[in-house]
């Protein structure tokens, strides 16, 4: 839903790619390649005041690199594409999903043990959670990069340009941590084989009074916070 605006954002912010022109070339064509982004026709992208609505990109150090012997980016340190989405944020109402249901870590302090009990914790973090989940495709337009493509970096037969649009929950879209927390809960809730089918009633969250075993104690539990899988014993199936 688009509220009226008029109000307080007069100016629509500016949003960049930050890369060279020839280098987002490459970027691109690989997003478009690898369905994380798709091609939006430019009459399709909103418009504030006349102003398309259009959304940056820039890259975040996570501290690896590609070996020495990498035949075309030796040595270049990898980065975690983020997606600088204020222009269109400022358009939009936050989708809490499933926002309350983030866990506190001091819920921690209430796990009780036995003198002879240890802890033994699980836990399994997503890959790339923010390009994993597509959305649908109306949404694509809201995340239209600044900076078009050539057709034939992304393996088209045509001259011309293509606009680009997130096909998936963007980093930086201020919807996508309670639509991915929705997301994640949802795989583990579902039963098999959709889903993990854990026992909802074992889930750690802030909303809720902790679970408590047949004695009374919060010793079994599961939780997750956005991409981030954390089990004590006995609380999730083999």
């Amino acid at each position: 839903p688009i509220p009226d605006i008029t109000g307080y954002c007069r100016r629509l912010p500016d949003a960049k790619v930050h890369a060279e022109e020839g280098e987002w070339d490459l970027i691109g064509g690989h997003l478009y390649k690898e369905g994380i982004c798709g091609e939006v026709p430019e009459a399709e992208i909103p418009r504030h005041r006349g102003k398309k609505v259009l959304v940056g990109a820039f890259g975040v150090g996570k501290g690896k690199f590609l070996p020495a012997t990498h035949p075309t980016h030796p040595g270049k340190e990898i980065l975690r594409l983020v997606i600088n989405a204020i222009p269109s944020n400022i358009l939009q109402m936050t989708i809490s999903g499933d926002i309350e249901a983030l866990p506190l870590f001091t819920q921690w302090v209430t796990i009780e043990l036995l003198a002879e009990e240890i802890v033994l914790l699980s836990s399994e973090d997503m890959r790339c959670a923010f390009y994993i989940f597509s959305l649908c495709r109306k949404w694509w337009k809201w995340f239209v990069l600044k900076t078009p493509v050539s057709a034939r970096a992304c393996g088209l037969d045509r001259d011309g340009v293509l606009w680009l649009g997130l096909r998936v929950v963007p980093m930086g879209w201020l919807s996508a941590v309670g639509v991915i927390q929705y997301l994640h809960r949802r795989l583990c809730l579902l039963p098999r084989p959709l889903g993990a089918g854990l026992d909802p009633s074992l889930e750690l969250r802030r909303n809720v009074v902790p679970p408590k075993d047949e004695d009374g104690r919060h010793s079994k539990w599961w939780q997750l916070y956005v991409d981030n899988f954390a089990a004590g014993p006995g609380s999730s199936p083999a």
